[in-house]
């Protein structure tokens, strides 16, 4: 017995390792598969890629030094160019670094497992003044990202502009209106910033797995500037904040963090009167995300004006529709908390859940329906949201007695209700479960059945403006949307 409980033991130890081992591998197959498929094209991508990767391999090698024979069969040691500035006359002989000048020039890295044991041995973070401006390392972006940031920040888009004036316009806007950057500065990101506005020039930063992507925030927007320096046969990721940011975003940050500043003089949707540090801001800005993402899961998706005017109405404040957009984009967007897109016929804009919702809305929306399903305030919503997740209670609790995986079953119910909020029929969701549980006994579907018709009666429907079908045919006579054998989303 004690023998048996000692082989338990050691397979569960073997299992634990290997769990970590797959997670590791998983880890840096995703952090590099984009940037060796060629889906990666900028500047800046790739040196912000090889800066995760390079804090990901160190982990590797601290805890799974073994791991790294695997890593090169998977293709994640493959070469790769990047911008290296080098501080002295010489190489090494380990990498072929041309134009030794001082000046950053574009290297091909032919060896990238050997450039890649340098960097486990001998790089370091440091803070170090490099004199690179915000408008640089904007530039480093592709056209297409420029012109995402100069929309989440409300700034008009000219398509003859060029990179450079795309990220100048973006790096004025931040020093002249540094608060409008605020809604995509995550908390932990602004800490990172002022530890490095205190360090000492040439000190070691400590940038790991739990920060790297506090980081890689900062990076995106230039209020942090990387390269690669190569110095004394040793390599650095050299960091620094632009003289622009020391000069107009640190003191607002500062400010806001030690004093806090009325909420009216920071945006549009924070209460008048009330006085807002960082802390309170950032608690705010959860709220205001909770809010809108119950919004979109009542309606799938809407164009700008009516996410804003249904926000408005639901919370009774009058927030300014280019501060609430604002945060829409870079507290939304920019996190994936949802997708922004846009009808090619009308131009008109959308917010929503998923890229499947808004293809639905948009291909299958009812057009007879023209206003939004009506709440009253933020509470109805809410109320409605439980009642929403009630209609499923009877389904999973059928699904669960058949032996299913947790997870397999909510993703199931996930899948349903997407089908359901989307339009489809009754018939086609029934015939999916039927052929993903294989069922054949006949009281099985029947019972699932009667559980579905309430379902696709009484729960909101994106392509129906938030109105389930019986609403659709009390408000608007529209009772074709009752046939529950559609072939077709209605």
């Amino acid at each position: 017995m004690v023998e048996k409980k000692r082989q338990i033991r050691k397979l569960q130890e073997q299992e634990k390792v290997l769990r970590k081992r797959i997670e590791l591998l998983q880890k840096m197959i995703a952090l590099t598969s984009d940037i060796h498929s060629g889906k990666i094209k900028s500047t800046h991508q790739k040196i912000r890629t090889l800066f995760v990767e390079i804090v990901w391999l160190q982990k590797v090698k601290k805890e799974m030094p073994e791991l790294l024979c695997e890593l090169e069969k998977f293709g994640v040691l493959d070469p790769i160019s990047v911008p290296v500035r080098v501080e002295e006359g010489k190489c090494d002989g380990q990498l072929t670094l041309p134009g030794m000048d001082g000046f950053i020039e574009k290297t091909s890295i032919k060896n990238r497992k050997l450039f890649a044991m340098l960097f486990f041995e001998k790089t370091h973070f440091i803070k170090n003044h490099n004199g690179i401006t915000m408008v640089e390392m904007l530039r480093l972006h592709d056209k297409t990202t420029l012109s995402d940031f100069n929309r989440y920040l409300r700034l008009p888009v000219s398509g003859g502009a060029n990179q450079k004036k795309l990220a100048q316009q973006i790096a004025e806007n931040i020093c002249e209106q540094p608060l409008h950057l605020l809604p995509c500065l995550s908390d932990s990101a602004a800490q990172v910033l002022f530890l490095t506005d205190a360090m000492e020039e040439e000190m070691e930063l400590v940038v790991d797995e739990d920060n790297v992507d506090d980081f890689q925030e900062l990076f995106m927007w230039g209020l942090l500037t990387l390269e690669i320096v190569k110095r004394d046969d040793l390599l650095y990721m050299a960091l620094d904040i632009p003289e622009e940011v020391k000069k107009h975003v640190l003191p607002m940050l500062y400010h806001l963090k030690e004093k806090g500043m009325e909420g009216r003089e920071i945006a549009g949707y924070l209460e008048e009167g009330k006085n807002y540090t960082l802390e309170k801001l950032y608690s705010c800005y959860d709220h205001m995300l909770i809010q809108i993402k119950n919004i979109l899961t009542m309606y799938g998706s809407l164009e700008e004006n009516s996410i804003y005017s249904i926000y408005q109405d639901l919370t009774g404040t009058d927030c300014g529709q280019d501060d609430f957009l604002r945060f829409i984009f870079l507290r939304g967007t920019f996190y994936k908390e949802w997708i922004t897109g846009q009808n090619q016929l009308t131009k008109q804009r959308y917010i929503s859940l998923s890229a499947d919702i808004l293809e639905h809305t948009i291909k299958y929306g009812e057009k007879q329906i023209t206003n939004y399903y009506p709440y009253q305030n933020s509470q109805e919503l809410e109320h409605a949201l439980q009642d929403k997740l009630d209609l499923w209670k009877p389904v999973r609790t059928l699904l669960s007695h058949w032996d299913i995986d947790p997870d397999e079953l909510e993703d199931c119910i996930v899948q349903y209700h997407m089908m359901i909020s989307c339009g489809e029929s009754l018939s086609f969701v029934m015939e999916c479960i039927a052929e993903h549980f294989e069922l054949e006994d006949v009281v099985d579907i029947a019972c699932l059945w009667r559980a579905f018709v309430t379902i696709f009666l009484e729960s909101p429907c994106y392509t129906l403006k938030g109105y389930s079908r019986l609403q659709a045919e009390m408000a608007f006579g529209l009772e074709r949307y009752h046939d529950m054998f559609e072939e077709q989303p209605v």
